[in-house]
């Protein structure tokens, strides 16, 4: 591909004064991929692009200062301008995009969910060297190797787990 100076000065100029890629390419009758490839191919057209496209979304935005000069209707024209917000919102946010701050300047202390955590816990206490232990809400109740030793009619049977491992 030739570079083609007549081509980027007009292509900079309609873009920098807020014309579509599409109005841009037809009047210099090119195709949009042709563009494309004209950009990638020369970086510093490329370059020269992407201020000449933040000029011309700037002058859009600009132009939602005469958007009741454009259309009479006001139902058409805040659609309009809405349609406008958007639009540069998501193609220059970092000007016309939603701020949004993240930023969190509190300091959280989870001692007294830990204090309360901890008290709700049954305290397991082993009571010899055969791995037996006594639960501290019925202490008549022994369990041993996973075997209920004493029985109780609210006592629970635990499955054949050891625990200690």
């Amino acid at each position: 591909m030739k570079k083609d100076e007549f081509y980027e000065t007009y292509m900079l100029e309609l873009i920098a004064t807020g014309a579509t890629i599409k109005e841009s390419c037809e009047q210099l009758q090119r195709s949009n991929s042709y563009l494309i490839d004209y950009r990638h191919e020369f970086p510093d057209f490329d370059q020269k692009y992407k201020r000449a496209r933040e000029n011309g979304l700037d002058m859009l935005g600009d132009s939602l200062m005469e958007v009741n000069k454009i259309e009479r209707d006001p139902q058409r024209a805040r659609i309009l301008s809405d349609n406008i917000k958007w639009y540069l919102s998501k193609h220059r946010r970092e000007v016309y995009g939603d701020k949004v701050d993240i930023n969190v300047n509190q300091k959280v202390s989870i001692t007294s969910a830990l204090a309360e955590a901890k008290g709700r816990l049954k305290d397991i206490t082993p009571i010899s060297a055969d791995k037996s232990i006594i639960y501290e809400d019925s202490p008549t109740d022994t369990i041993s190797d996973g075997h209920l030793l004493e029985h109780d009619d609210d006592a629970q049977v635990l499955d054949s787990v050891d625990i200690f491992s």
